[in-house]
């Protein structure tokens, strides 16, 4: 090989190996263009170098941009080879100033002197003659590996033609104080079994309870969807049915049982078998304005050490067998410059330096739907990430929750109770779930995940991507009088582990590494405050899946 001929394929090498992204996608200013061009037509002018270019081979997909008269919106959805695989890729969607994407997603088999370069989706592979096939196979297989635990979902048949995918994985195995080990198989449909109508569900199994469980929707998108149906902007009418375990204090009412592998001490004395349906409508816009409706119906058993027992004159408690409630609520969300990243059924925000507001308001009604309560519930939250220069990110989100009226205490507030945030490792990790019942509560989490920090200063540290985390979370909750059981209220006597708070926040941070190939977190959780709690956990260790 002449030095020509070395010094281009040496630069051809480093333009198409270093257009390429963590996420397998191609982005190329005009000047990398330009140069690649340049190189490609040197190469074929040198002898005994011929450009071998075969359809079955070489297939460049270029992503297909759909632009909205004045608004900069781009949405690009087909990255890999056909118009049947578009959501399997990663695309960008939203709605910044003049946000043009221009993503190439390619799979380039070109041999230059002897010299194999190839380049796909999830990994960047260059085979010389001095890697063996096994090396080449092994990094293929841990690339594939990684990129199917990022998704969560794995495609049922042919990725290319498939109408149904299974998952999501993490929450197969689970464990609770209810069900023991719990196994759970999901199945969705995709945009193949129709671009409109969308169904998921689940079926679980508890190996101690020995009982079936299961969960249903129904999704019609009134907007053609590319993949699935929650693709920006939505427009879906959705029906849930579910017939599932429910833990008090730590998931939403709309939130599927995805958290009970993290719950296990908090959730003790704190379970309920619950009926759920629910009816609603949610709109997205470009605007950065979005909202749901919704109507919904809970029928609720307590299991496993928790009660239902209400307060009497006569000293003998009354022991309620079951708790129904019904409610209507709107939801308001608003994002600036909302700016999205679609890789197959997930959506993650691009945007999350710019403020995000969250307000709900839900009314319970009593004779609706069986419901037996009339209340009316607030949330406020207000999220935001902030970039300190090149040492890191931190991540900020601060609640307001209220209930105005007389409630018995599984309609409270409890830390946990949230569905709607985008910031990850926002949660409370070592308060049992219902610890804290409050009618009012305050809250702030913040995270800090480091750039160019401490672990940047050292090289194989810096090599492996592992940043380090440090979190601090801290609420401050209020139980007034009305709330109290007693006697002369009626109300659900409190269960063991619920203690209203004093003046004092509660406050627990934790420190660790993140981004540890790509996908896990280990750190240490410690509890600050009201560690005198004879059911307080004073801290952990905690190992997570940051997918």
């Amino acid at each position: 090989m002449n030095l020509k001929k070395l010094l281009l394929t040496i630069a051809y090498c480093y333009v198409l190996v270093g257009g390429i992204n963590a996420q397998g996608v191609v982005n190329q200013s005009a000047s990398s263009n330009s140069l690649t061009n340049t190189l490609t037509a040197e190469a074929q002018n040198i002898s005994n170098a011929d450009l071998v270019k075969d359809n079955s081979i070489i297939t460049n997909s270029v992503s297909e941009t759909q632009e909205t008269s004045g608004t900069g919106f781009t949405n690009d959805n087909r990255l890999n080879e056909n118009s049947a695989s578009d959501a399997q890729g990663t695309s960008r969607i939203g709605y910044t100033n003049n946000d043009r994407l221009s993503n190439h997603s390619s799979s380039i088999a070109q041999e230059l002197s002897g010299i194999s370069f190839t380049s796909n989706d999830t990994l960047t592979n260059i085979s010389t003659n001095g890697n063996s096939e096994s090396d080449v196979s092994e990094r293929n297989s841990f690339g594939n590996l990684i990129n199917i635990i990022k998704k969560n979902w794995v495609p049922l048949g042919n990725p290319e033609s498939n109408k149904f995918d299974f998952g999501p994985l993490q929450n197969i195995p689970s464990i609770n104080p209810v069900e023991g080990f719990r196994l759970r198989a999901g199945v969705a449909t995709n945009s193949r079994f129709s671009p409109h109508l969308f169904l998921k569900g689940y079926i679980a199994y508890g190996l101690d309870d020995q009982r079936f469980k299961y969960r249903g929707e129904a999704t019609y998108s009134l907007n053609k969807r590319q993949y699935y149906s929650g693709e920006f902007p939505q427009n879906n009418i959705n029906l849930i049915l579910e017939n599932d375990i429910y833990a008090y204090g730590e998931m939403s009412p709309r939130m599927p049982n995805d958290l009970l592998l993290f719950t296990y001490n908090r959730s003790k004395n704190a379970m309920v078998y619950r009926r759920f349906a629910e009816m609603n409508y949610e709109r997205e816009s470009l605007s950065g304005l979005a909202y749901m409706v919704w109507v919904r119906s809970s029928d609720m058993t307590p299991v496993a050490g928790l009660t239902f027992n209400r307060m009497t004159k006569l000293g003998e408690p009354t022991n309620i067998t079951r708790l129904r409630e019904s409610n209507v609520g709107l939801q308001l969300r608003y994002s600036f410059d909302e700016d999205y990243e679609q890789n197959g059924r997930k959506r993650k925000s691009l945007s999350l330096n710019k403020p995000v507001l969250i307000l709900s308001h839900l009314v319970g009604m009593n004779g609706f739907l069986g419901g037996t309560v009339k209340y009316h519930r607030t949330d406020l939250s207000v999220q935001k990430r902030f970039i300190l220069g090149n040492a890191g990110r931190l991540d900020m989100v601060a609640d307001a929750q209220r209930v105005w009226n007389q409630v018995p205490f599984p309609l409270l507030i409890y830390p946990n109770q949230r569905s709607f945030y985008l910031i990850e490792n926002n949660r409370f990790y070592l308060s049992p779930i219902m610890e804290f019942p409050a009618d009012q509560l305050f809250g702030v989490r913040a995270t800090f995940v480091g750039e160019d920090f401490l672990f940047s200063k050292v090289p194989l540290i810096d090599k492996l991507g592992i940043k380090e985390v440090v979190t601090l979370r801290g609420i401050s909750s209020h139980l007034s009088d009305k709330n109290y059981p007693t006697t002369d209220n009626g109300l659900l006597a409190f269960p063991e582990t619920s203690m209203p708070m004093g003046d004092v926040p509660y406050l627990e941070g934790a420190i660790g590494i993140t981004n540890i190939l790509g996908l896990f977190r280990i750190e240490y959780v410690h509890r600050f405050t009201y560690r005198e709690n004879p059911y307080a956990i004073l801290g952990n260790i905690r190992f997570d899946v940051t997918l």
